[in-house]
């Protein structure tokens, strides 16, 4: 993985979290409304299955988000960046490991800087596409293949060229960030709040707790999360699989970026910079983390339109050699891709359709 390009200054590096968080800083404003509940909300947590003696409380419900300050005059993108699309690519790769990993979290986001509309594109992990150089396989195989073939641009660019040739997507931009450093960024700024459609109890490997599994219980309503619930509850399979993670891992990066634009942030800075100058990988120069930081601050909730890779735009196909994968409709993904500024809102784009399962 190549070094990042990112600021080097204090307040430069506080714009680039925004830009981490998958441009979770062009996501509704911290201030939309959202129901709280008369009594406080149960505590999510997460715990050895075996259940420890003293559990270990990680999320509490959370109080209303602050206002986010008053925008800021923007500097201005090139032209050719007037409309700026980029990938976000998280992956299950720990520090130091060279043998295969997967890509868990893809997202496309295109941002329209004159219009001050911005669309997010979910992709789950299990779409089964075509991928060059290599062929059918899913589309979370593409940054390690780019890696270890040495594509040129690697991972990054192989993934893009991947959507670009089934989905008719362009990429100017990407960011890459491991799981380690998605839990160490959230910790460094003191917690995220997402607001939980559906509560969720989900068992996840853990060679740390008695037993080897960790629970994890996170009721519904607006919870905090430190860095390793969010990362659970945003890679749980929870409900229908891929697809509904999906849904979860959006809300989760709106809640990096209500809480980046937290003006109490500036002290925790030099920690944010700690977790960040090692473990990210972008080519966005610093022009455009700055431009698109202040950016956010300028665009309506209404404007913030999102899609997820649904059941209505995949089938289920069980490969050969017996894999689970999801097949696209490629007809009815470029329609949606077509119309995604046309779609709703994130928060109601997000939403788990239907009841909630058990």
């Amino acid at each position: 993985m190549t070094r990042p390009h990112l600021p080097s200054t204090l307040t430069a590096v506080l714009l680039a979290a925004l830009i981490l968080a998958g441009c979770s800083a062009l996501m509704p404003q911290a201030n939309a409304p959202a129901p709280v509940a008369n009594s406080p909300a149960p505590q999510a947590t997460t715990e050895p299955a075996t259940a420890p003696t003293q559990p270990e409380p990680i999320a509490t419900a959370a109080p209303e988000p602050t206002t986010p300050p008053v925008a800021e005059p923007t500097p201005a993108l090139p032209p050719q960046n007037r409309v700026l699309n980029i990938l976000l690519l998280g992956s299950d790769q720990r520090e130091g490991q060279t043998g295969p990993w997967r890509t868990d979290v893809i997202m496309w986001v295109t941002i329209h800087r004159d219009e001050k509309q911005v669309g997010i594109l979910s992709i789950p992990r299990d779409l089964w596409v075509s991928i060059p150089k290599v062929g059918e396989n899913r589309i979370n195989v593409a940054d390690y293949f780019g890696e270890t073939l040495k594509y040129p641009g690697g991972g990054p660019a192989l993934a893009a060229d991947t959507l670009k040739n089934n989905l008719g997507l362009e990429t100017h931009r990407y960011i890459r960030l491991n799981f380690e450093a998605f839990e160490r960024v959230i910790d460094a700024m003191g917690g995220i709040t997402v607001d939980v459609d559906c509560p969720i109890e989900d068992k996840f490997i853990d060679d740390s707790a008695p037993g080897g599994f960790r629970l994890l219980k996170v009721p519904a309503g607006r919870q905090v999360m430190d860095g390793k619930t969010a990362l659970m509850f945003a890679r749980s399979r929870h409900g229908r699989g891929d697809i509904d993670r999906t849904r979860r891992q959006q809300r989760v990066l709106m809640g990096i970026r209500n809480r980046a634009l937290d003006v109490g942030m500036i002290p925790r800075i030099p920690r944010i910079w700690a977790a960040l100058k090692d473990s990210v990988d972008t080519n966005l120069t610093l022009q455009e983390v700055l431009s698109l930081a202040l950016l956010a601050k300028d665009i309506a909730p209404e404007q913030i339109h999102s899609r997820v890779i649904d059941y209505t735009m995949v089938r289920d196909w069980t490969t050969p050699e017996g894999a689970m994968v999801l097949l696209p409709d490629r007809a009815k993904i470029m329609d949606a891709i077509a119309h995604l500024m046309d779609s709703p809102p994130l928060m109601e784009a997000s939403k788990f359709p239907g009841t909630c399962p058990d």
